[in-house]
């Protein structure tokens, strides 16, 4: 697996968001819920997306800029939370609180999404 993240991090990424989507699904249909309901589909796809971006850049810096890793990992960080306070958490406080299931909807894909990229970013930096 791990060497399946280091030759293919995007490949491995979306495998990961796809299973736990799947699972997510599958859950939320047995609660009588579909994907549209907490905009699920849409946070594995925003998270996907941004995460696939950050992994991109990050293979791309120029060797003088190698240094700057973790500086681009702290901001795509905080462009992820800027998506979700701005497409996200207005529809989870339209009832005036967010619950479990909706906090689930974004976390889960930001966490599996996050989880990899750091242990991507760790992998490099140890080879450096």
């Amino acid at each position: 697996m791990l060497d399946l993240l280091l030759r293919r991090p995007i490949l491995t990424l979306f495998i990961a968001l796809s299973l736990a989507l799947a699972a997510q699904a599958y859950y939320l249909q047995g609660q009588g819920f579909d994907l549209g309901t907490f905009r699920t589909w849409q946070a594995y796809l925003i998270n996907f997306s941004l995460a696939s971006l950050i992994i991109f850049i990050l293979g791309r810096l120029p060797e003088r800029m190698q240094g700057n890793q973790g500086f681009v990992f702290m901001i795509g960080s905080a462009v992820k939370f800027l998506f979700f306070f701005i497409f996200f958490y207005p529809f989870f406080k339209e009832d005036g609180e967010i619950q479990n299931i909706e906090f689930a909807s974004f976390f889960l894909p930001y966490s599996i999404s996050l989880s990899i990229k750091t242990l991507l970013l760790l992998v490099k930096l140890n080879k450096a």
